[in-house]
């Protein structure tokens, strides 16, 4: 994949010393519905379905991360601990939700509103609500 196909989020993978084409970028292939049980599925099983990844969320640079993809689904955990899940729930749109790091039971997760593709940029999301971005892609 040439850089100037992937964008900013591909430029900063250079300068890690990866390359884009060692990573499979997510989003374009989710097409399933979660539910709030199936989402709060996921988010527990993080650990035994991710994948070593790169990730990026608006207020931190790009980060390793192990990136849980299931159907619908995007999951990986934030640098500060929290969880960020993201919920596919039609063509070219979703749900982002963050998850506390000290959750207790019963405790609702953050919406973060409607996530829509970003032109340009493969694996990555932009949240209407507060303008979040987020880009996740696996290494191959």
């Amino acid at each position: 994949m040439p850089i100037g196909s992937a964008g900013i989020f591909c430029n900063k993978l250079y300068g890690t010393g990866r390359y884009p084409h060692d990573f499979a970028f997510l989003g374009e292939c989710m097409n399933k519905v979660l539910t709030g049980a199936v989402l709060f599925g996921l988010a527990l099983a993080v650990p035994a379905m991710a994948a070593p990844g790169e990730c990026s969320f608006t207020g931190y640079e790009s980060f390793d991360c192990d990136v849980a993809a299931d159907g619908g689904g995007v999951t990986f955990t934030l640098p500060d601990g929290d969880l960020f899940v993201f919920a596919q729930t039609e063509d070219g749109e979703g749900l982002g939700y963050r998850i506390a790091a000290d959750v207790k039971p019963g405790q609702r997760p953050e919406e973060l509103g409607a996530f829509s593709p970003v032109e340009g940029e493969p694996g990555c999301w932009l949240g209407s609500k507060d303008e979040l971005k987020f880009c996740a892609a696996i290494a191959q």
